[in-house]
């Protein structure tokens, strides 16, 4: 592949007039490259120009949710947790500011029946294993079905349960935990 500035001349804004020797394959690349590039920039500006952008990206802002908020709709209160403080903070509308939740409302909180656990994803997936793993034991389990459509129904559940523990379990062990649930209740 050859590229050669063969000739420059320097204009006084600033700009170059020059002349580049290509051959075939140079310039190929080039007008592959200068196409894809153009046609790359045309769709990014073209989504600036359609209704949906805006009404996505309005949507995108919304649906962000900062996991240590609440808010509280039957006290209308907002609720905010410092993890480096490990506390609690409820926003005063009438002194316009922020103030931590004394213990007196944690101990209202824990008696009406709330109580606030933060739950790491590992173990959220531990307990949705768990829980999927029962609800398959459980579809085994169901052998006084009489009719064909609650037949057909633990059939679609069983098989579902299998598909989400695939998803949420490591392929090998889930395999290898299917595989003896299977036997043991398909003997």
């Amino acid at each position: 592949m050859k590229i050669e500035l063969t000739q420059y001349q320097e204009n006084e804004d600033g700009s170059v007039n020059c002349h580049v020797d290509m051959d075939k394959e140079a310039t190929h690349h080039l007008i592959n490259y200068a196409l894809v590039n153009m046609l790359t920039k045309a769709v990014e500006e073209g989504k600036l120009y359609t209704p949906d952008t805006y009404v996505a990206e309005a949507e995108a802002e919304e649906e962000e949710e900062d996991a240590n908020y609440f808010y509280d709709e039957d006290e209308d209160v907002e609720y905010y947790y410092v993890e480096d403080e490990d506390a609690w903070y409820y926003y005063d509308e009438d002194e316009d500011d922020w103030f931590v939740v004394e213990d007196e409302e944690e101990e209202k909180e824990e008696e009406d029946g709330k109580v606030w656990v933060a739950l790491e994803s590992e173990q959220l997936d531990s307990l949705l294993v768990a829980e999927l793993k029962n609800c398959l034991v459980n579809t085994y389990n169901n052998s006084y079905l009489i009719f064909p459509e609650d037949v057909d129904h633990n059939m679609h559940v069983r098989n579902s349960c299998k598909t989400l523990l695939g998803h949420y379990m490591i392929p090998s062990e889930a395999d290898e935990y299917l595989n003896g649930v299977a036997a043991i209740y398909e003997c």
